[in-house]
């Protein structure tokens, strides 16, 4: 037998499952926080309730201006609105409207200044 005194075994395989323990902890903790966050949060974000408000607006006012385009009304100002295909047609067969179209621009933008 030896005189000197034994040194300690490292503690390798309590150290280990030390760690293991730590690592399960956290793991157990991060999955009640997410439980706890799934069964609380509301149902629609306001953001997506504010999106869906502005896709219906979109759609709406969309409608609107198809309609506008496609089909004839007397305009605020008393002038009148003709569908764009009705116009191109009467355009085409007439090319001294252009004319027309061109002096009434003019007029408009010397009213403006």
């Amino acid at each position: 037998m030896s005189d000197r005194p034994r040194r300690p075994e490292p503690l390798v395989g309590a150290q280990s499952r030390t760690w293991i323990g730590v690592a399960a902890f956290v793991v157990a903790a991060l999955g009640v926080l997410l439980a706890a966050h799934l069964a609380t949060r509301p149902a629609q974000s306001p953001l997506a309730a504010s999106r869906d408000a502005q896709v219906r607006l979109r759609l709406e006012l969309e409608a609107k201006a198809k309609e506008a385009l496609s089909t004839p009304a007397r305009n605020a100002d008393g002038t009148y609105r003709v569908p764009i295909e009705q116009a191109m047609e009467l355009l085409a067969r007439d090319n001294s409207r252009f004319e027309a179209f061109r002096q009434a621009a003019v007029k408009a933008q010397a009213a403006q200044r």
